[in-house]
């Protein structure tokens, strides 16, 4: 392989040369074509497309050097002095498009340049020495870890041993334990049938003396039959002595609950007043003490609504106009409640809407301003006292 790449070397510049000179030969005659065209600039046409082909082949440098030789040799040899300041301008504007044209069409077709790789730098003897050093911590971090891993799995070793002698250690326990529990097992059934014989022997005691005790209760109640129909007799005349003596105990009751019930007092009706202003509740109970009435007051309809609750009055007279709870709310909470629903109420009111016979309404409506002696005979009415 290496003689034949030796070989080929030399075939490439005479390869070169040729396509070269075949390229400058076709582009003479190119030349030459175009001049017999017009024969007036023959030999500019000729010169134009030698540089074209000398430029792309062997470079723009190279045409732009062999342009400058050959237009000095051109004026100094060939025809020297007959080529004016105007021809030399037009010959090199010429010469100047053709390279610049054929520049670029290189240099768009020419493939971009793989990159090199670079050869790594011959390290000195400092960089040599630090990468040893470099190479020799590793080595140690290496040794080290293997070590470290090598008493990792020496402990883990001995983990795993101290384990399996646990393990069997456990199984013979539990192997031990299981034998206690067949052995206990075994006596407890032994204790069970021994229980179960006992049982057997009991209920047959226990059966043998139910029929001895029946023998002799029949016997006892036999006995006791015959002693009953000697007793009978007796017995009768005792219980109808009994019943006349309870008879008369009745009688003397009932004669001391009535003459208990005529000399005991009249039980005065229960009322409560219900109003947030204190006069009028001092002036109200003052008024229905002295009419016969027990009274009670509360400051707003909450109060009102708890003693109703606890004390059962006859008759609550309230205000319609009050803190907290006005009189109506308490007149619909108690006539709502199934406890309270049978108390009366009497609504104090300044509206004329407020009237009786509304569901769970009052039981009387008194218009304010109200007098005492109408409200005594409001409830004297509802508590049937008039």
């Amino acid at each position: 392989m290496p003689e034949q790449s030796v070989m080929r070397e030399p075939a490439r510049p005479l390869r070169r040369a040729v396509r070269a000179a075949a390229t400058v030969v076709i582009a003479i005659g190119a030349s030459g074509v175009v001049a017999q065209l017009a024969p007036h600039y023959g030999p500019l046409y000729a010169y134009l497309g030698a540089l074209a082909a000398i430029a792309w082949l062997e470079g723009v440098a190279v045409a732009a050097v062999g342009a400058a030789a050959f237009l000095v040799a051109y004026e100094l040899i060939v025809v020297p002095g007959t080529i004016d300041l105007r021809s030399w301008v037009i010959a090199g504007s010429l010469t100047g498009l053709v390279l610049l044209a054929v520049g670029f069409i290189r240099n768009v077709r020419r493939p971009k340049p793989e990159p090199k790789a670079e050869l790594p730098a011959v390290a000195g003897d400092g960089e040599i020495a630090a990468v040893r050093a470099q190479l020799a911590g590793a080595l140690a971090k290496l040794y080290e870890s293997n070590q470290l891993r090598a008493t990792e799995a020496a402990a883990a070793a001995n983990l795993e041993a101290r384990l399996c002698e646990q393990y069997e250690q456990e199984i013979e326990h539990a192997q031990r334990a299981a034998a206690a529990a067949l052995e206990d097992v075994d006596r407890i059934q032994t204790e069970n049938e021994a229980l179960r014989r006992r049982v057997d022997e009991e209920r047959a005691a226990c059966e043998q003396l139910d029929s001895v005790w029946g023998e002799k209760l029949q016997k006892i109640v036999a006995e006791l039959a015959t002693d009953h129909e000697n007793d009978l007799g007796e017995a009768v005349a005792q219980r109808e002595e009994a019943r006349a003596e309870v008879r008369g105990l009745q009688m003397k009751l009932n004669s001391l609950q009535q003459s208990t019930a005529k000399s005991a007092p009249a039980r005065r009706p229960l009322i409560l007043v219900v109003h947030h202003d204190p006069t009028m509740r001092s002036m109200s109970r003052d008024s229905l003490d002295k009419g016969g009435f027990e009274t009670i007051t509360a400051a707003d309809g909450l109060e009102g609504l708890r003693l109703t609750v606890s004390h059962k009055p006859d008759v609550v007279v309230a205000d319609a106009s009050m803190p907290k709870m006005d009189g109506r709310e308490l007149c619909q909470l108690i006539k709502s409640n199934q406890e309270t629903a049978g108390v009366k109420v009497v609504l104090i009111s300044a509206d004329a809407r407020d009237e009786v016979g509304r569901e769970l309404g009052p039981d009387e409506v008194l218009h304010k301003p109200v007098k005492f002696e109408a409200l005594h005979t409001a409830l004297a009415r509802l508590t049937g006292s008039a």
